[in-house]
This record gives C-alpha cells, structure tokens and sequence, in this order.
C-alpha cells in the first residue's frame, strides 16, 4: 500500500480490469476481426444488462460489498475512543500504543485506508458515531 497514490483510487483497479476483460475475450481472440468484435460487443452488452439487474434490486444508497465493508468497521469502530483534537480532527485511541489522526472536513484518517479506498475506515466511523451522523454521507461516490 506504501507504493500507491492516495489521489488516485483506480491504480489497483486497471490491472484486475485488464484481466478480467482479457479472460471474457478469450474464446474471441482467435476469430477473424469482424467476428471477434460482434463476440466481445455481445457479450459486453449481456454483462452490462446482467449488473443493471443486479443494481436494481439493492436497497438503499450504496452496493451491497460496500453495505458489508461498513457493517465490520463501524463493529470494529466501537473499540477505538475517539477524543476532539482542535477544529475537525480527532484523534482516535485504538490500544495502549496505537492511535490516529482523524479529519472529517478532508475525509481522511493517518491511516490511509480511507485515503486509498475512499471508503472510511474503523477510525473514521469511531469519530462519526462519536458526532452521531450518519456513515453513508462520507463514502466517496
């Protein structure tokens, strides 16, 4: 993770595509151009119908992977204590030698999951039911 812009959250993202799509293309790459082409436009349309499916029986604002990251951190987010630090940062406790830095207004945590993932980490969910607002609002789109 030390390697990996925190700006950029597609850096791990465009390798697994490139394999994902090469693996979907696979029975199509030895046919002629026009055919290949028709095979891969087929089967890209059959996915996109398939997750449009998928898409439209969740509930609520975010999918369900994300739904069941959230569930373990804000479990996980009753072990850290969280205490304001000045402005919008907070720093949170999570052992006798273990703590980090929270700021809400940057949507970050010292850790960098939040930063990397865009999706808050456990500190970040201790400061929020601290506040006692809603987790949802601080997942990135």
């Amino acid at each position: 993770m030390s390697h990996f812009s925190i700006r950029s959250h597609s850096d791990m993202l465009v390798n697994n595509l490139s394999e994902s799509f090469n693996k979907m293309i696979l029975e199509a790459r030895g046919k002629l151009i026009l055919t290949m082409m028709e095979t891969i436009r087929t089967k890209i349309m059959l996915l996109i119908v398939k997750k449009k499916e998928e898409a439209d029986k969740w509930k609520g604002m975010m999918c369900p992977k994300i739904k069941k990251k959230l569930d373990v951190y804000i479990k996980d987010s009753l072990r850290g204590v969280p205490s304001h630090a000045g402005e919008d940062k907070y720093q949170v406790e999570c052992g006798p030698s273990s703590w980090h830095v929270v700021d809400l207004v940057e949507n970050s945590c010292s850790c960098k999951n939040s930063d990397l993932t865009g999706i808050p980490c456990m500190h970040v969910f201790a400061v929020i039911h601290l506040k006692d607002e809603f987790p949802e609002t601080y997942v990135q789109t």
